[in-house]
């Protein structure tokens, strides 16, 4: 009888082992993985902010605009006719950055969504005498 008890303790404190590793394991593979977020999440951050810099300070040579910040400030401003007649400033922004023809991609058809990233674009506008009115 004494053995049998013996016996069983030693199952008990193996059960309890065997446990406290699978703990162990679990907490480790969540730390690893909320590191790796944190660092995809600022990389996506970073990718962002990067993307919106490179973009504004474009050349552009089809408009009378020399950057795409100037082509931006053309469709704000409803200037529509300073890319030639065919397309009006805003048109251009839109097959500049996203372009359905495979013959001419546009920039995000060739960078982001290449990368397999997701992404959404858009200029936000706000009123100058109602700050609270905003325009996408």
């Amino acid at each position: 009888m004494k053995n049998k008890k013996a016996q069983f303790e030693i199952f008990g404190v193996v059960l309890i082992v065997i446990i406290l590793v699978l703990a162990m394991f679990f907490m480790i593979g969540n730390s690893l993985k909320k590191k790796k977020d944190i660092t995809q999440s600022f990389t996506d951050a970073e990718l962002g902010q990067n993307m919106l810099t490179s973009l504004m300070r474009m050349q552009v040579e089809d408009c009378s605009a020399d950057t795409f910040a100037g082509i931006v400030k053309f469709c704000v401003n409803e200037m529509h006719d300073q890319c030639g007649s065919q397309v009006n400033t805003c048109q251009y922004i839109k097959e500049l950055l996203k372009n359905d023809d495979p013959n001419n991609p546009g920039i995000f058809d060739e960078t982001l969504e290449e990368w397999g990233k997701k992404y959404r674009f858009s200029i936000l506008l706000r009123d100058k005498d109602d700050p609270t009115k905003e325009y996408d």
